[in-house]
């Protein structure tokens, strides 16, 4: 089973897969796929037999091209080639965020035939229907995840405060950048 995870950034993909590794013991792979090229960073992570692949869109903006990439991308697989679960992650920059996601994520599902009876919503996995390459039918699971889920911010900053959950050593290493970032510019609230 191969995952596609999209995600803004650098900083997204490397604490996405930070965490995957060391809270769910993903462990990273070697593999190469085509489609690393159509991101700005790319990694291919293993656990079991599923593979999850973290990609960096390239900024918030690029995101939904991407996700409409890999939905073009199993319309046109061969037999158990294609992504069997997409996870769109963003920020909560703004208050409507999640409502402009939903809406543009359903509207590119409509134009490229993806079927589904479920809403579109913030941290719940829609079962979608589609056909591949060869015209059969597949199922495709979509998660959108806008974080922080109840108010505005930063996803790293979510991510930062899950990671230090886990680990007492990590949560001291957090705890002192955080200190040292707030140290480095004392007018900053002037």
């Amino acid at each position: 089973m191969k995952s596609m995870l999209i995600c803004e950034g650098s900083t997204d993909s490397v604490l996405i897969q930070y965490f995957m590794r060391n809270t769910y013991q993903w462990e990273d792979t070697r593999e190469s796929f085509l489609i690393s090229k159509k991101f700005k960073t790319f990694r291919v992570l293993k656990k079991e037999e599923r593979l999850l692949c973290i990609g960096g869109s390239g900024g918030a903006s690029r995101i939904l091209e991407k996700f409409g990439y890999m939905l073009e991308l199993n319309s046109l697989a061969a037999d158990e080639e294609e992504y069997n679960k997409i996870v769109i992650l963003t920020d909560r920059d703004e208050v409507d965020t999640e409502a402009e996601f939903c809406t543009k994520i359903r509207d590119m599902m409509s134009e490229r035939h993806v079927q589904t009876q479920q809403e579109i919503k913030n941290n719940e996995w829609i079962h979608c229907h589609m056909q591949n390459g060869q015209k059969k039918e597949i199922t495709v699971d979509i998660l959108l995840l806008v974080i922080p889920f109840e108010e505005t911010g930063a996803m790293e900053t979510f991510l930062l405060k899950a990671i230090a959950e886990n680990d007492p050593y990590d949560a001291q290493l957090i705890c002192q950048s955080n200190q040292f970032v707030e140290s480095v510019d004392p007018k900053k609230d002037i």
